[in-house]
């Protein structure tokens, strides 16, 4: 009785697809119309030099004294983060993940685990290897992450440097874009 029980549900399983019931969700919208929506969220011809002019020189200008004094606490940070996101195209998780050892500054090249485990090589645009030296200068005084911290980016918290988490980028991307999106549509 039972091995004829297993024999139907093995029999009703494997020479149905199953699958066929479940609804599939298929986009509405053509390329064309989803680019056009996309538009206004990519930066064009010089946008990433001027959002990157914008943190290095114009931000500043806009904050109380107390966001001031932690704005340029981390701001060699934040413009290297943001120029290398920028100037590199690595995804978010490959930038958190980035190591001392990854970079080859003579080169111009950085070592990222891609999807799927894969070692690449992507090269640095030269403005974003400048605001990422000037960073590494200031790295170790600034942070004093030890010999055993290798990430490149690092945050303090109660005097202990750690490695910044994919949501930290996130974060950083979202203010710094937030402010200049609201800066462009009011003026």
């Amino acid at each position: 009785m039972i091995g004829s029980i297993c024999l139907y549900l093995i029999k009703c399983y494997f020479y149905r697809n199953v699958m066929a019931k479940i609804e599939i969700h298929k986009d509405k919208e053509t390329l064309n119309a989803r680019a056009k929506r996309m538009r206004s969220k990519i930066f064009h011809n010089d946008d990433d030099q001027e959002f990157l002019n914008y943190v290095k020189y114009e931000h500043e200008k806009s904050l109380t004294k107390h966001q001031l004094f932690y704005f340029l606490r981390d701001k060699d940070r934040d413009v290297a983060i943001l120029s290398l996101f920028l100037g590199s195209g690595i995804r978010v998780s490959e930038l958190a993940d980035l190591r001392m050892e990854d970079i080859n500054l003579k080169e111009r090249l950085i070592d990222v685990i891609r999807k799927g485990n894969k070692e690449d090589s992507v090269w640095i645009t030269p403005i974003a290897l400048n605001d990422l030296e000037k960073y590494m200068e200031i790295r170790d005084n600034k942070y004093a992450p030890g010999k055993e911290l290798k990430n490149v980016f690092l945050s303090k918290y109660k005097h202990t440097a750690q490695p910044f988490s994919v949501r930290a980028i996130q974060d950083i991307v979202e203010k710094y874009t937030k402010v200049l999106w609201q800066e462009n549509v009011s003026s």
